[in-house]
């Protein structure tokens, strides 16, 4: 399958340079969604702050995407980023930006469980469950640290 739109939250971090060199490797057009906007690795980039929702949703409308891979997330909380905003609240203005019909990927963690102590592993639970219920076609994988 080549030549789809595809929008990549988080395109700039670590994870998320690495999946737009492939996806543009591929032939797909690719939208770099990340807080400034930057190009990435030859993708156009888009301005995209998953904490706000008018931001997920316009970033979506530009991208105009058949695919959606959503890569946002934290391993530590700090003052002005915490898990339920990053995890939990990024994914809910993600689905809820999605266009139905649209493929959405999820990257969620080992040991995701909304029941788990650790905050990080709760909230990657709940970020889940939220992408389960979202009546859109999805895939969550789960990578280690």
């Amino acid at each position: 399958m080549t030549g789809l739109r595809v929008l990549v939250s988080g395109a700039s971090g670590f994870v998320g340079r690495a999946v737009v060199a492939e996806l543009l490797r591929q032939g797909h057009t690719v939208f770099a969604g990340s807080r400034r906007g930057e190009a990435v690795g030859g993708a156009q980039g888009v301005k995209l702050d998953v904490t706000d929702a008018a931001s997920a949703l316009r970033a979506v409308q530009q991208a105009e995407p058949d695919a959606v891979v959503h890569l946002v997330g934290i391993i530590a909380q700090t003052k002005d980023q915490t898990f339920q905003a990053a995890h939990v609240e990024g994914t809910r203005h993600m689905l809820a930006a999605t266009p139905r019909g649209a493929r959405y990927l999820h990257m969620s963690a080992l040991g995701a469980d909304p029941a788990s102590k650790s905050r990080y592993s709760a909230t990657k639970g709940e970020a889940e469950a939220l992408v389960r219920s979202s009546g859109l076609d999805w895939t969550i994988f789960r990578p280690s640290l």
